[in-house]
């Protein structure tokens, strides 16, 4: 993922498509939602996988076994996504099919019966509910060769020069 830098998180800046896969884009604040959407074209959103992992590595201490499953599952994800790091977009494309796609179906019925059986308020169902409210997004990264499972990546880079 390629990010527009801009000193600010004011919506002053220019609306401008920078990521390689057309469809990436930051959620969940407003200035982000505006400066990403482009005229006459959809842009779609992307899910990252550290952050519903993070979710439930936060949830340990309510509910170990099941927290550290979900984090076992998505370390699966990670798995294959290094095991296809240097494939080129196609060939990423056609292992995402084979290989995540089923662990997803699975991890989505997974989750849906944790939330099932689980306290409405607990942190466990924080981060059920966080992973399967971004669920769309968070797959999305399997119908594209280009995208990424997170964005760890750009957020290195953002604080190696300084958080901005």
């Amino acid at each position: 993922m390629i990010s527009p830098f801009a000193s600010s998180r004011m919506s002053r800046f220019p609306r401008i498509d920078c990521t390689p896969c057309g469809s990436e884009k930051p959620k969940g604040y407003q200035t982000y939602e505006e400066g990403f959407s482009q005229d006459g074209h959809k842009v779609s959103e992307v899910g990252y996988w550290a952050h519903a992992r993070r979710k439930f590595v936060e949830s340990e201490n309510s509910a170990l076994l099941e927290s550290q499953e979900a984090v076992a599952r998505i370390r699966a994800l990670y798995q294959i996504e290094e095991s296809i790091k240097g494939l080129h977009s196609a060939g990423k494309l056609a292992a995402r099919f084979r290989d995540p796609v089923p662990l997803l179906k699975n991890l989505k019925a997974w989750l849906e019966k944790v939330k099932a059986r689980s306290l409405p308020k607990s942190r466990l169902m924080e981060a059920v509910n966080y992973t399967l409210n971004q669920w769309d997004a968070l797959v999305a990264y399997t119908t594209n060769g280009d995208c990424a499972i997170d964005n760890n990546t750009a957020e290195r880079a953002r604080e190696a020069r300084g958080g901005q």
